[in-house]
């Protein structure tokens, strides 16, 4: 029915979705069951895009033109930390008038070399955010590895923080000293919680404890003279988790200025 050199798919959105590097070019031929007509440029949807969006992945351009087999052709490129993919939407002449037949075509590939080659073969990501760090419109990476084999122990858990560049990514700062490990969090098990990114702010967040309930965040700004993370706060909570209300105590520690970025920064308690 297509005879383009793509293969056609109707029935495995979803597992596309799921892994949509595993698939390499594919053209979803039946996602839009009805012939179309075509839409005003601020209502146009592309549905894959929109849901790779929904799964993490940016946009990088977006274009529309005319192509051989049809009045329109719109085109963009997305990217998360895997895999970048081009996206076509392609309208089909058909014959009724100003009715077309439309179809997704996507290509997608692994960026080999790219944050694979800053993780260690015996590490894995155990969690990442995405955000902008310096002053550029490129989009950075922060990673917290573990262990592929991790048991209970008291292995360590290094923060990768990754500047996008023009020529791809860099490593900005690498720290083993702060993540606790697996058995930090006592009796709840391990304690990692959450990282969080936002306007050049990153947050660090451990859970943990039994009867006693406790938290901790670290919260660091980035330093665009220093080219780094600096921590500007450190934050505890602690309550009994059978009266919370009563109980709950709160204490910080605001840091100097001057204090030793993330690259040297090491577990509050320690320090």
């Amino acid at each position: 029915m297509i005879d383009n050199g793509f293969k056609t798919d109707t029935s495995s959105f979803a597992t596309f979705l799921a892994s949509p590097c595993e698939f390499g070019e594919i053209e979803f031929k039946n996602i839009y069951p009805k012939l179309q007509t075509i839409k005003d440029d601020a209502v146009e949807h592309i549905i894959v895009l929109d849901s790779l969006r929904a799964t993490g992945f940016d946009v990088l351009n977006y274009s529309r033109g005319n192509w051989e087999r049809g009045p329109r052709i719109i085109s963009c490129n997305i990217t998360n930390y895997y895999c970048d993919c081009q996206i076509d939407k392609l309208y089909y002449s058909s014959n009724i008038k100003d009715k077309y037949r439309v179809t997704e075509r996507v290509n997608c590939h692994k960026r080999e070399g790219e944050l694979k080659s800053f993780i260690p073969d015996e590490y894995e990501i155990l969690d990442s955010v995405k955000g902008f760090i310096n002053n550029d419109s490129l989009t950075d990476v922060i990673l917290v590895l573990k262990l592929i084999q991790e048991v209970a122990t008291e292995e360590k858990r290094p923060i990768l923080v990754l500047l996008n560049t023009a020529n791809g990514y860099t490593l900005n700062s690498r720290n083993e000293n702060y993540m606790l490990s697996w058995n930090g969090g006592g009796l709840h098990g391990d304690p990692y919680d959450r990282i969080e990114l936002k306007n050049k702010e990153f947050k660090i967040v451990h859970f943990g404890g039994s009867s006693w309930k406790w938290s901790e965040e670290i919260n660091f700004k980035f330093d665009d003279i220093k080219n780094e993370f600096i921590p500007i706060k450190y934050i505890t909570h602690s309550f009994w988790s059978f009266y919370p209300d009563s109980t709950m105590k709160v204490d910080s520690i605001l840091y100097e200025k001057n204090s030793p970025g993330l690259k040297n920064f090491t577990y509050p308690n320690n320090q």
